[in-house]
């Protein structure tokens, strides 16, 4: 049976190095070609590896309990001058196809013509 654990922080990530056959999935601080965010990392057998999801930002990492699929949060970009943030929505990473898939499109910015 694997042991899995998972975080979404760099810190434990440091602290685990002992724990050789555990899997663990974390978000931490990142840059995609220029633009700050946060990675999505893993660790398996000691070595530590940024996941290509193809998003800047991910939150709450969760991975499954076969540990094949990584559930994240990731914000829509910012529209500047609505005054609203951002919504997130919910994605699954394929850790064995290396593909990422949007499972829930949260809008939170509603057009309306009468206001």
């Amino acid at each position: 049976m694997k042991k899995v654990i998972w975080v979404t922080g760099f810190a434990l990530a440091a602290a685990l190095p002992a724990i050789i056959h555990a899997q663990l999935v974390y978000a931490a601080p990142a840059s995609f070609s220029g633009v700050t965010g946060s990675g999505l990392f893993e660790v398996r057998n000691g070595q530590v590896t940024q996941l290509s999801t193809g998003l800047v930002e991910h939150n709450f990492p969760t991975i499954s309990r076969d540990t094949r699929f990584v559930a994240f949060s990731s914000p829509d970009p910012v529209e500047p001058g609505l005054g609203v943030p951002p919504s997130s929505d919910i994605y699954v990473y394929d850790r064995a196809l290396g593909t990422t898939r949007r499972v829930v499109d949260h809008n939170t910015i509603v057009f309306s013509p009468s206001e």
